[in-house]
């Protein structure tokens, strides 16, 4: 949100698109997809007259069952994983830093981080 005159706020989707390489991610905003926002704006802020100001792809990694990948490398133990935080990772910097450190420091951590076990079999590849 930014106030004043020139102010608006940011509205998107968040897991919604193509699965896509970030090489070859095709970043044209469709008319629906504009109006897919606009209608959810609509329905948060009924009283918001003003127009789509800018609209642009944003990219984020997803992991298959939608759960962040937090734990100690399956192969190599003095690596700490953390990643997968479709976009928002900013919202557990100061408890993923504080299990981070944890785990580069003694290899385990307090917190429950069983359901982001990097070995966890959601992100095993299928069977062939």
């Amino acid at each position: 949100m930014t106030d004043g005159p020139a102010g608006g706020f940011e509205l998107g989707f968040l897991r919604v698109g193509t699965p896509t390489d970030p090489d070859a991610v095709d970043r044209v905003v469709r008319e629906e997809e504009n109006d897919a926002v606009r209608a959810r704006a609509r329905q948060l802020f009924p009283h918001l007259g003003r127009p789509v100001v800018q609209a642009r792809t944003c990219l984020s990694t997803i992991t298959p069952d939608e759960h962040v990948v937090v734990g100690v490398h399956p192969e190599h133990e003095q690596v700490s994983i953390g990643c997968g935080f479709s976009g928002h990772g900013s919202t557990f910097v100061p408890v993923m830093g504080e299990v981070l450190a944890d785990l580069a420091q003694h290899g385990r951590t307090p917190h429950p981080i069983g359901l982001s076990d990097p070995t966890r079999a959601a992100l095993r590849p299928a069977a062939a």
